[in-house]
């Protein structure tokens, strides 16, 4: 829950509206209204390991500056330059947010930690790296 609320902090911090809601459908991915700079996060999602990273993705869309006027509504399995961009965001987020806490950069870890997909092993592996120079 921890990374829930580190999220919350920079998407209020970036005036970024965010509902958590506990009552959607388990199988309801989170989703995002760029053109409300809203977020909605489905903390009764079934895979609770995901619905941090499903968070940071969403986030990511609007970070990225991605316009829709549909709701983007988070697909572990879709893979196009805008759902991807903000799977790296989104990774890019947790990545600052695990360092912080993680006694050891684990890429598998962290992985299995937030439910990241194996494609984007590359990139968290990438971005770990660049946070263990860091330190």
């Amino acid at each position: 829950m921890d990374y829930i609320y580190e999220l919350l902090n920079i998407a209020m911090e970036k005036g970024i509206g965010v509902q958590l809601d506990n009552n959607l459908n388990p199988n309801i991915n989170s989703w995002c209204k760029t053109s409300l700079n809203f977020i909605m996060v489905n903390m009764n999602y079934k895979d609770k390991q995901q619905i941090p990273f499903q968070f940071a993705h969403e986030l990511g869309h609007i970070l990225n500056g991605d316009t829709s006027s549909a709701k983007l509504s988070f697909n572990s399995h879709a893979y196009n330059k805008t759902e991807y961009a903000a799977h790296v965001t989104g990774i890019k987020l947790l990545v600052s947010l695990y360092a912080k806490k993680a006694h050891e950069l684990n890429y598998v870890k962290f992985m299995d930690m937030f439910a990241i997909p194996d494609r984007m092993t590359d990139v968290v592996i990438t971005e770990l790296n660049k946070k263990a120079t860091q330190y």
